[in-house]
C-alpha cells in the first residue's frame, strides 16, 4: 500500500508504507506522531483482491441516474520515464525536464463507460478556507461529485470547503467486477 498526505496534517507531511497481506479486507491502524510528541491515529481499510485493478483516468461525465461514469484512461509517469515520454510526444525539448517531475500521457482517445457501485467511495482534495486545514481529503457521494463537476465553484456553498482539483484533475479508479468501487483524485502540485 502506498499513501501520501499533503498540507496541514498535524505536522506530518507524508508517509509511505509497504504491506504484505493475504486476500481479503484488512483494518490497518495508522498512528502519526509529531516531533512535539502529539499523535493522530486512524484505521485504514485495505482490500486485497487479485481481480481488482487501478486505472488513472480523466472523468469526462458522470450520470447518477444510470450509475455510470465516462473515463479516458491515461498514464502517470515520473522520473526518467516521464522525461522520455514527454520528449517522444513533443511536449518538451531534449534539454528540458517535465514540470513538477511528472507527465500525464494519453495515447489512446478511447472513452469507456463504466458502472459505478452505489457505495463507491469518492475522495477529493479540498481546502477549508476559514477554518483550515488546506489540502486535506474529503469523501463525497456520487450525486455531490456530479454536482461539483457541473459547477466546481459551488463546493464552498454546498460543503463548506473549496475543491482543490475543480474537476480538472485525473482520478485513480479502483475497479472490481467491472464496477468502479473507489474514485480518488490525484494530487497535482
Amino acid at each position: 500500500m502506498n499513501a501520501d498526505t499533503y498540507g496541514d496534517t498535524g505536522g506530518t507531511t507524508g508517509f509511505f508504507a509497504e504491506l504484505s497481506l493475504d486476500t481479503g479486507h484488512h483494518e490497518v491502524p495508522v498512528v502519526a506522531t509529531t516531533e512535539a510528541g502529539s499523535s493522530v491515529s486512524t484505521v485504514v481499510t485495505v482490500v486485497v483482491d487479485p481481480d481488482m485493478t487501478r486505472e488513472l483516468a480523466y472523468i469526462t461525465s458522470i450520470d447518477v441516474a444510470t450509475g455510470t461514469i465516462v473515463a479516458d484512461y491515461v498514464q502517470w509517469l515520473t522520473g526518467d520515464e516521464a522525461r522520455a515520454a514527454a520528449i517522444e510526444d513533443g511536449e518538451i525539448a531534449e534539454d528540458q525536464e517535465p514540470e513538477d517531475g511528472y507527465y500525464i500521457r494519453n495515447q489512446n482517445p478511447r472513452l469507456r463507460t463504466i458502472s459505478v457501485a452505489p457505495d463507491t467511495q469518492i475522495v477529493l482534495y479540498v481546502c477549508y478556507p476559514d477554518t483550515g486545514p488546506c489540502l486535506t481529503r474529503e469523501s463525497v457521494t456520487l450525486t455531490v461529485f456530479e454536482q461539483l463537476t457541473a459547477n466546481p465553484a459551488s463546493s464552498i456553498n454546498m460543503e463548506g470547503w473549496s475543491w482543490y482539483g475543480s474537476g480538472y484533475s485525473p482520478y485513480w479508479l479502483t475497479i472490481l467486477d467491472s464496477n468502479v468501487v473507489q474514485i480518488e483524485e490525484q494530487y497535482l502540485p
